[in-house]
């Protein structure tokens, strides 16, 4: 059988209704909280400060034994650097779920905004937090 156009738009149009669908692409996590890191002082932050990136992912580690917060949960670098904890009111929300298993990603989305000289130090809205510096990192958390 002669190749003509009607028999090459048939064998194409066969070939692709016989290919497996493509697979849509999975979704993004859905942040669902922003939080400064709790603690930066007492740990390994000022160490690894000039280091960090927006981008970055973090690794959240419950720390049940803690004596100050039985709801603890530590944020630390890929690398294994703790850089201080989720803040208190959010851990006690945030450590039932990690207890249950489920996995919450987290990421540094940003940093906190410097002030001009003279300037009041704004914490952006929304910001989960208790003690924090400006140039310290905004973390996201996502599920």
């Amino acid at each position: 059988m002669p190749l003509t156009r009607r028999t090459l738009l048939q064998s194409l149009a066969a070939l692709f209704a016989a290919r497996p669908a493509l697979a849509a692409p999975a979704a993004a996590p859905a942040p669902f909280m922003d939080l400064a890191v709790a603690g930066t002082r007492y740990h390994r932050y000022a160490a690894v400060a000039a280091t960090l990136r927006a981008g970055d992912r973090l690794l959240l580690r419950r720390e049940p034994g803690n004596p100050h917060d039985p709801n603890a949960v530590e944020i630390v670098t890929e690398g294994g650097e703790k850089l201080g904890y989720v803040p208190r009111g959010a851990a006690a929300a945030l450590a039932p779920r990690l207890d249950a298993g489920e996995r919450i990603g987290a990421a540094i989305t940003g940093f906190l905004p410097r002030p001009a000289p003279r300037e009041r130090f704004a914490i952006p809205e929304g910001l989960v937090r208790t003690w924090c510096e400006p140039g310290e990192p905004i973390v996201t958390l996502s599920a």
